[in-house]
């Protein structure tokens, strides 16, 4: 197997992966999927990706809330968290 070439914000770099399933020598279902290999991961001194450290900028918050059936984003914004 070749080297992996790994998924990076400057090079996407995607692979396709073809499965099919078969019975009895016949093909019964196939799909292909489209997908990048990386490792990413928090360290003490932040977010790391490859390896190299990546330096975030901000990030969207917009869970809910089942129970109160608000937006936490809403409920952050009037101080109620």
């Amino acid at each position: 197997m070749q080297e992996i070439c790994l998924w990076e914000p400057e090079n996407p770099h995607l692979y396709e992966i073809r499965t099919s399933l078969w019975k009895n020598g016949e093909m019964i279902d196939a799909r292909v999927d489209i997908t990048g290999f990386r490792e990413a991961g928090f360290r003490k001194d932040g977010f790391y990706l490859n390896g190299k450290k990546l330096r975030l900028r901000g990030l969207n918050r917009h869970q809910f809330d089942n129970a109160i059936d608000r937006h936490l984003t809403g409920m952050i914004k009037d101080g109620q968290c």
